[in-house]
């Protein structure tokens, strides 16, 4: 599981570092000093909850509050056509957010202006459809950091479309990439973000359980999962 990746929020001399060491995140953001003994909050948006993500926002959670740092998750649902796959996660320190789908859901309008106040860093999808995600980008205040968590491009989108030519205006209008993959990268680069500010989450599903369960199961068992193993 990348948790570790995404939560390595450590205090330095001039701010905030996003990242590990060998992580392409190697600057900065300045102005993101956190007071001795002092405790900041990152707000991360998201605009539906997969029940696969839950495990990943735990460990994380976890990890931001070993190093001085509160998380904040707020999510709203999907369209309904999302929610027929019945994917929907819960947390329960989570918290909800209005969520109104307009023209056959291709504009979402979901509110979450009320909560970046306490926040030193928002992270937010970065998808065209998500109309609040103007405001934070092009209209915020200095004191508020921006970070984009996504693939830096719709990979079954055209490249020529008025969609992808705004999502690379837009990705420039932040402070920091968070990449799903290394896949993740080229395209984020396309849109003429910085590669110092970039860092790969390796985006995945809890792999821990599946891992202890491994050990917990006899050899027998496997062989009985994967029958055509028993013939090589």
């Amino acid at each position: 599981m990348s948790a570790s990746a995404f939560s390595h929020l450590t205090t330095k001399r001039k701010g905030l570092r996003l990242g590990k060491g060998e992580d392409r995140a190697g600057a900065r953001p300045d102005g993101m000093e956190l007071r001795q003994g002092a405790r900041r909050s990152v707000l991360v948006v998201q605009r539906r909850l997969p029940h696969y993500r839950v495990p990943y926002f735990e460990a994380l959670r976890v990890e931001l509050s070993r190093r001085g740092w509160d998380l904040r998750l707020a999510h709203g649902v999907g369209t309904a056509a999302e929610q027929i796959k019945n994917d929907s996660g819960s947390i329960a320190w989570a918290e909800s957010l209005e969520t109104r789908y307009l023209l056959g859901g291709r504009l979402c309008w979901q509110p979450f202006s009320h909560l970046i106040r306490d926040a030193a860093m928002v992270v937010v999808t970065p998808e065209n459809k998500l109309v609040n995600n103007i405001p934070l980008q092009f209209f915020r205040s200095d004191d508020v950091r921006v970070g984009l968590w996504g693939h830096g491009a719709n990979l079954q989108g055209t490249t020529d479309s008025w969609r992808e030519r705004f999502k690379r205006i837009s990705a420039k209008r932040a402070d920091w990439w968070f990449g799903y993959t290394d896949m993740s990268v080229p395209l984020i680069l396309r849109s003429g973000f910085p590669a110092d500010r970039i860092t790969t989450l390796n985006n995945s599903v809890d792999t821990v359980e599946l891992q202890t369960l491994k050990a917990r199961t006899s050899r027998e068992s496997l062989d009985d999962l994967a029958p055509e193993s028993r013939s090589s």
